[in-house]
């Protein structure tokens, strides 16, 4: 009796990982015929490395804290640029306090 799972003629014979920080990398190993299966149907289809994502119910929370729904990607993407553009300034500013600060403190101990 064979497990529950095991496949007699399984597609991948042997897969090994060399990931890094930076990188994801996969070797698989998989026979000949498998492999020309595989190149036919495409790689993406057959290990499903890409999916739909459905933008019919785009709920999120706004700048202020509050539930939303977006109609498209466009008008999520606007509210966050001006969001950011916001915080960008405010750290801007802050920064350029702290330098003049810095400044002064430095003409100070000369």
């Amino acid at each position: 009796m064979m497990p529950v799972g095991e496949n007699k003629n399984p597609l991948i014979k042997e897969f090994k990982e060399y990931h890094t920080d930076r990188n994801v990398l996969f070797r698989i190993t998989m026979t000949e015929e498998n492999m020309a299966a595989v190149e036919k149907a495409g790689f993406a289809k057959t290990f499903k490395l890409s999916t739909k994502v459905s933008t019919s119910n785009m709920v999120l929370f706004d700048a202020n804290d509050r539930l939303r729904k977006y109609q498209n990607v466009q008008e999520i993407l606007g509210e966050f640029f001006e969001l950011r553009m916001r915080h960008y300034h405010d750290r801007k500013v802050h920064v350029m306090v702290c330098n003049d600060l810095l400044i002064v403190l430095l003409e100070m101990a000369c």
